[in-house]
């Protein structure tokens, strides 16, 4: 059920979708609504961000929106051995041996992953299985949601 704080946004096919609004306006009674058409890819792509509901047949490829996996991961009840272990892995390090510096790229350098804040990263859909694994056999507790941008 949609509450009267929410905007329902209605996505007709057609170019004429402002046609459609009587019609519309008889079934959605009490509900704050705007119509679109689905050619309209900047205001779906607005209401998408702003977490409207949507309702329609949504072509994801002419809105040019790719999934990703918001990752919230928690260290706290880790050994320090790990959760330098696992810092390392995300963020790089680099050693020094007889003058001579070597650095390793983290995950947040590689393309696909990107960090969002110190306990957070977005990683494209096609690389989450990756970061799932890694962060399943370190026993890092996470969570995470499906996100397109």
């Amino acid at each position: 059920m949609i509450s009267k704080k929410e905007e329902l946004v209605v996505i007709l096919d057609t170019d004429k979708y402002q046609d459609f609004y009587n019609k519309v306006n008889k079934v959605l009674t009490d509900v704050k609504f705007s119509l679109h058409s689905s050619k309209d890819v900047d205001e779906i792509k607005s209401a998408l961000r702003a977490g409207e509901v949507v309702m329609g047949s949504i072509s994801f490829a002419s809105l040019e929106l790719k999934p990703f996996r918001l990752v919230s991961y928690d260290l706290t009840s880790l050994s320090s051995k790990q959760k330098v272990k696992i810092s390392k892995a995300i963020y790089g390090h680099s050693l020094k041996i007889k003058g001579k510096k070597y650095t390793y790229e983290g995950l947040k350098d590689q393309k696909g992953f990107e960090l969002i804040s110190s306990a957070t990263m977005m990683v494209e859909e096609e690389k989450f299985p990756l970061f799932k694994h890694f962060l399943d056999e370190n026993n890092v507790k996470y969570e995470e949601k499906l996100v397109w941008l």
